[in-house]
């Protein structure tokens, strides 16, 4: 077995090396979020939809319908629909056990 043989001093220094590890962390982060296979699958030309959902109370409807309608148009791959939310706690129990199914 050979011995070893020590390192010249400060060959590498405590504050280089916590700084080519924060760069290799920073870079592996990166690379993580680039990767095109992670995410849902979805093709092209399939619509993302999405559902916005709000207590709809007088003024704030039409307004809410007027940004959607732009916000459709605007970009044609989302499709964004409103939902009322229920007003009474049996419209709330119905829809929490058909979410549970």
């Amino acid at each position: 077995m050979r011995p070893a043989t020590p390192l010249p001093p400060q060959a590498l220094s405590r504050r280089d090396f916590l700084r080519l590890a924060g760069m290799a962390v920073e870079g592996a982060g990166l690379n993580a979020c680039s990767q095109p296979g992670i995410g849902p699958k979805r093709r092209p030309s399939q619509k993302a939809e999405w559902v916005y959902q709000d207590s709809g109370a007088g003024w704030f409807l039409p307004m809410v319908a007027g940004l959607i309608d732009q916000f459709n148009e605007a970009h044609p791959n989302i499709r964004v629909d409103y939902s009322a939310e229920p007003q009474n706690q049996a419209d709330i129990d119905r829809l929490t056990t058909i979410a549970s199914f």
